[in-house]
């Protein structure tokens, strides 16, 4: 008994994987944060919230897609910004329409112009 496995159009072809290594960076801010993590008071939880949001739609709108949690979003209280942290990471979006994530759903979600 046989079994025919198709890859759907558009999807990666299963072929040989390349796996770059990556480097261990350690960047040095001039502004000293706390890990969103780490907050408590439930203002400066919503401003970094807002904060990283802008961020995120930021980099959507340079292709770049990178998993947020709360030790990579730094929250600057005097500045009341966030930085988006561990950017080595970050990942051009798949843009192939009915495969992965794209700017088609990130703008259902309206999180771009």
């Amino acid at each position: 008994m046989g079994f025919t496995i198709t890859i759907p159009k558009g999807a990666p072809d299963g072929g040989p994987y390349w796996y770059n290594n990556k480097k261990h960076c350690r960047i040095i801010h001039k502004d000293v944060g706390k890990p969103l993590d780490s907050l408590t008071h439930p203002g400066d939880v919503l401003r970094a919230l807002e904060s990283a949001t802008r961020g995120a739609i930021l980099l959507a709108n340079v292709d770049v897609h990178r998993d947020l949690s709360g030790g990579n979003l730094i929250w600057m209280d005097g500045l009341n910004i966030t930085k988006i942290t561990d950017m080595e990471y970050g990942k051009n979006f798949l843009f192939n329409p009915g495969v992965g994530i794209g700017k088609r759903s990130v703008n259902n979600f309206g999180l771009t112009d």
